[in-house]
């Protein structure tokens, strides 16, 4: 499992480092750091959605990077391997039986767990936020059939992308994505059903009060 903490470890440092940004702005817009937090509350999902996606790009589309500090100075190396290093996989579902058999998965044994969990739950895991965020953003995203379609399109891009960055282009990667965005909009939506029950309670509670006040 210690390969798939490096993942989470890598992106909510980005996550991170992209709030304080984001503070930071926030703050010196307003010329006040109590009225900036405010802000910053007021917007609160549009900003976990900004460094969610800021930490998503760091591990879809950036190449493998490293920095470290020698000699006083900060020194930053971003390797970009060969443009079609990895042979593209068009056939469904071939590689999720691969990774679940273990078969041409040419790791250590003791990563091989870490692997199929990132490969596998990872990749379904790692767009559940995406589902569950990008309707409360942008409310055209609550339809399901403009949701679906929208990441699907995104999804697909994404993997064009990583081609030409020197990593695998996978359509099983697409399939798995679009289950955890599908999971994150049904939990979109019980979030939101859910506050909308709460908030018709509390109105029917408020308004038999008032009758009662008034009677």
């Amino acid at each position: 499992m210690g390969i798939v903490m490096h993942y989470i470890g890598a992106m909510l440092k980005i996550c991170i480092f992209v709030f304080l940004v984001q503070f930071i702005y926030h703050c010196i817009s307003h010329r006040s750091i109590m009225i900036g937090i405010k802000s910053l509350k007021n917007s609160s999902i549009r900003v976990i959605f900004i460094c969610y996606i800021a930490g998503l790009i760091t591990q879809l589309l950036v190449p493998p990077y490293d920095y470290y500090i020698q000699q006083g100075y900060l020194t930053f190396d971003l390797s970009i391997p060969e443009i079609g290093r990895y042979k593209p996989n068009f056939i469904p579902f071939r590689s999720i039986i691969n990774e679940i058999t273990g078969k041409g998965i040419d790791v250590n044994p003791e990563d091989l767990t870490g692997v199929k969990t990132l490969n596998l739950l990872g990749n379904v895991l790692l767009m559940v936020p995406f589902g569950i965020l990008t309707p409360f953003v942008n409310e055209k995203m609550r339809d399901f059939k403009k949701f679906i379609f929208t990441s699907v399109i995104i999804f697909v891009m994404v993997e064009i992308l990583q081609y030409f960055l020197g990593r695998i282009m996978d359509i099983d990667d697409v399939i798995l994505n679009t289950c955890g965005a599908v999971l994150g909009y049904y939990l979109f939506n019980f979030i939101s059903s859910h506050q909308i029950v709460n908030h018709d309670h509390k109105k029917n509670i408020g308004q038999s009060i008032n009758n009662t006040v008034k009677s």
